[in-house]
C-alpha cells in the first residue's frame, strides 16, 4: 500500500512487530511479512485478537484492523459507542462505494 502496509492482509511493519511479539515468533524478521503464509497468518491472528478485544463487534474489529485500535477508541469516545451495538449511521469515515462491483 502508499502506508507501508504488506501482503495480502496489508499489515504494517509496526503492527507486525507487535503481532510477532504476541504470537511469541522468536524468529520473527519484518521481511517474512511478504511471505503469503506467514502474512495470513499474522493477520488472522490480530483479526481474532481484535474480534476478541471488541467483544466479537465485527464492525469495531474490522475498522480497527484497518484504520488503527487507537483511532476506534478515539472514535468510540468522541461518539459515545459501546463495543456492542447493532447498526450506526455516525460512522467517523465516509463509505467508499461498493469495492465488489
Amino acid at each position: 500500500s502508499h502506508r507501508g502496509a504488506v501482503g495480502l492482509m496489508q499489515i504494517m511493519p509496526d503492527t507486525g512487530d507487535w503481532i510477532a511479539e504476541e504470537m511469541n515468533l522468536s524468529d520473527y524478521q519484518p521481511e517474512r511479512l511478504n511471505d503469503v503464509r506467514t502474512n495470513i497468518r499474522m493477520g488472522t491472528w490480530y483479526l481474532a485478537y481484535l474480534l476478541k478485544e471488541y467483544e466479537g463487534n465485527k464492525i469495531l474489529a474490522l475498522a480497527a484492523y484497518n484504520a488503527g485500535r487507537g483511532h476506534v477508541d478515539s472514535w468510540m469516545k468522541q461518539y459515545g459507542w459501546k463495543k456492542i451495538f447493532r447498526k450506526s449511521k455516525k460512522y467517523p469515515f465516509q463509505k467508499r462505494g461498493n469495492m465488489l462491483e
